[in-house]
């Protein structure tokens, strides 16, 4: 983090604008979780009124990254005194094009501006996640052989496997989904289904 020589100012504006913040709304929909997330407009929504009243504002830029298939997002909160704070956040691409450059930017603007001015979701993923930690496990028997996944245009899904040849033909690339997807492995993607819908979805914007 960088920062102004004194920020004595700053610091007490923002400190009665998080007295007053709310959280940020979830009005967007993740098809593969069937959940609900606060994207960049939201926590926007969160914030700019009262940064305003106080004097502060944010400026977002990119400069140059460290490393290949990443961009770096510069985050700048001013306050009208001159004073003020900047860090950065540097997030990979999952796609090396302009649509996966304008995604990764999005993704680290909403994080970073959260950050920031001190935004959370109205409730947070913490809560959401000792609610399935704590789900009984499924000590039922499977059976060997799943069967196939529909998806909405009517593909049939076997196995992992066939969704990521078919992301593929259309540009999307194995880590692209699992970033799609919000997992970290593809034995975590459990609804195919769903995944696929994210996959369209995205190759859409």
């Amino acid at each position: 983090m960088e920062k102004s020589e004194d920020i004595g100012i700053l610091a007490k504006s923002l400190c009665e604008v998080q007295s007053k913040l709310a959280g940020a709304k979830r009005d967007s929909v993740n098809p593969f979780f069937k959940s609900q997330y606060a994207d960049l407009s939201s926590v926007w929504d969160a914030c700019r009124s009262l940064l305003t009243e106080n004097g502060l504002s944010v400026v977002q830029t990119n400069s140059l990254p460290h490393q290949e298939s990443t961009t770096v997002v510069d985050t700048t909160l001013l306050h009208s005194s001159g004073q003020w704070i900047s860090g950065s956040l540097e997030v990979p691409l999952a796609k090396t094009d302009p649509q996966g450059l304008g995604s990764a930017i999005t993704y680290a603007r909403r994080y970073a501006l959260a950050a920031i001015v001190g935004i959370s979701p109205e409730d947070d993923d913490a809560e959401g996640a000792v609610r399935r930690d704590t789900k009984p496990k499924d000590t039922t028997t499977k059976p060997k052989e799943k069967p196939p996944v529909v998806a909405t245009d009517g593909k049939h899904f076997k196995n992992i496997g066939e969704l990521f040849t078919e992301a593929n033909k259309i540009g999307v690339d194995r880590q692209r989904v699992l970033d799609l997807c919000e997992v970290k492995t593809s034995n975590d993607i459990k609804d195919l289904s769903g995944a696929w819908e994210l996959v369209q979805k995205d190759k859409e914007e």
